[in-house]
């Protein structure tokens, strides 16, 4: 519907993670890949237990926002080899141990405001790793660690397609 928002929520991934890829359509319905929405609407995916899993882009057009959440202590949002974007909103990414990447350092940007918007990456244990930064293409970033550990870290890099200077700053909560 492209005159609404898109909330998915899985209430219980202990079992299985929770995994945003390609759907098989079906009676004549194409394949549908990722999250995507027009007309300036956000975008939101959580799970309440367990970790999220990204292998097709999540997208929100205009200032819509994206909010991707992953509950539970033991949680983690693996972002692998796509992109978290809007094309001027902001975006947010929560999670209950790590936020990682399995693409090397470079070759992808894990988040992308098209210039305009905010990032917020929260985290209990870590976000990145050395050789796995999360990329960014963004003007603003905070990045909090909400544990107590004293040997996490905190891996981000900006590319710079649209903005060539990152900000550290106070970034737009969504729903928060």
């Amino acid at each position: 519907d492209a005159t609404g928002d898109i909330f998915i929520k899985q209430v219980d991934g202990i079992t299985d993670p929770f995994e945003i890829g390609t759907a098989t359509g079906m009676v004549g319905v194409a394949n549908i890949s990722g999250v995507t929405t027009t007309n300036i609407r956000n975008i939101a995916v959580a799970t309440t237990a367990g970790s999220l899993t990204l292998t097709q882009n999540i997208t929100a057009n205009g200032s819509g926002n994206v909010d991707i959440r992953a509950g539970g202590t033991s949680s983690v949002i693996n972002i692998n080899g796509v992109t978290v974007s809007s094309t001027t909103g902001n975006l947010q990414a929560i999670a209950g141990q790590s936020i990682l990447t399995n693409t090397a350092t470079g070759p992808t940007t894990e988040f992308d405001t098209g210039g305009t918007g905010t990032l917020l990456l929260s985290a209990d244990d870590g976000i990145g790793v050395t050789g796995n930064r999360i990329d960014t293409d963004v003007p603003l970033v905070a990045a909090e660690i909400t544990g107590g550990l004293a040997s996490v870290n905190v891996f981000i890099n900006q590319l710079y397609a649209e903005n060539t200077e990152l900000e550290v700053g106070t970034p737009q909560v969504i729903d928060g």
